[in-house]
């Protein structure tokens, strides 16, 4: 609402009267003309087999919380070998809410250390997977502590990551990956588990290391799951990515007039994320397919889903040609 107020400030300086609620109303219907391709989007992520998961706040206001803003809950799914991206509104953080969200979902699921994962992890067919920069963070912060353990970590890290980039840089497959990293990737992880379980002193007084130290043997099955299949990743850094303009926008707009507004900048923030990772401007691209969704027939909605299979209309790609000539 506030980024509503002030864009109407800026037309009237131009000599544009378009009031708050008129804007409201324009943006309402593009969000209920996208509502069926959002449906299709959030399919396509949850079909993926491959998920990254991440949870971000946004303020609302509700008549649930009179005189302030309700801490509400965006979650963050992306499907990283299809690039597509889902943020689903899911009001509260709550385990129940969360669940619900990943209701249906099968396969490899990458979260950060939130416990309320491992519930989804009970189900058959649903692999928990976790973040090795999570936990690279942690090394860092007990660097102050204890400097020589944590460096070590943090070189053995790193000679993961250097691995990750030259299998990156040679262009290879998804088997050759898995391959250079069960011979290359795994033998270092090997020796480092048995680094930390020998430096982890159960019975010292709390502290940044030995939490660090805790925190990865926990979690240990989950961060090295990536060794045994080449499309995943050994980080949720992509899902980070796509959550900062969410954090920008906080900053921007300050809160979501209600649920259902906070609802319809979910599906703005899913496709617009999305076409990012496809290279597209999402400006030309929503001007584009608000003009031709209300016409497409429901059973190919797909084709409207901004990926580098999305083909823009001949109007369009005249218009486009003018503008440049």
């Amino acid at each position: 609402q506030m980024c509503i107020r002030d864009r109407s400030k800026i037309f009237k300086r131009e000599q544009i009267d378009l009031p708050r609620s008129t804007l409201n109303g324009m943006i309402n219907r593009a969000a209920r003309l996208l509502q069926p391709l959002y449906l299709v989007l959030n399919k396509l992520v949850m079909d993926s087999g491959y998920l990254q998961a991440d949870e971000s706040s946004i303020p609302v206001l509700t008549t649930d919380k009179p005189g302030s803003a309700l801490k509400g809950c965006m979650l963050a799914k992306v499907a990283p070998v299809e690039n597509l991206v889902v943020f689903d509104y899911i009001k509260t953080k709550e385990k129940p809410n969360i669940l619900r969200s990943l209701m249906g979902f099968e396969g490899y699921l990458q979260v950060d250390g939130n416990v309320t994962y491992e519930a989804k992890a009970k189900e058959d067919r649903v692999e928990l997977m976790h973040c090795l920069v999570h936990s690279r963070r942690k090394f860092e912060q007990a660097q102050e502590y204890d400097r020589p353990r944590s460096t070590y970590v943090l070189g053995e890290i790193k000679k993961l990551y250097m691995l990750e980039r030259q299998f990156r840089d040679a262009n290879l497959s998804t088997q050759s990956i898995t391959e250079n990293r069960k011979r290359q990737s795994l033998p270092i992880l090997q020796d480092l588990r048995k680094w930390l379980e020998k430096n982890y002193d159960d019975e010292a007084p709390s502290n940044p290391f030995k939490k660090a130290v805790r925190y990865m043997l926990l979690r240990w099955d989950g961060l090295t799951k990536y060794i045994d299949n080449g499309i995943l990743r050994p980080d949720n850094n992509l899902i980070e990515n796509q959550i900062r303009p969410l954090a920008l926008g906080r900053k921007n707009y300050l809160f979501a007039g209600s649920h259902q507004g906070a609802e319809y900048a979910a599906i703005f923030y899913s496709f617009f994320a999305t076409c990012r990772l496809h290279g597209l401007d999402p400006k030309i691209w929503l001007r584009d397919v608000l003009n031709r969704i209300s016409d497409h027939h429901v059973n190919k909605l797909a084709e409207l889903l901004p990926t580098d299979q999305y083909e823009f209309t001949k109007e369009h790609n005249e218009a486009a040609q003018a503008l440049t000539a």
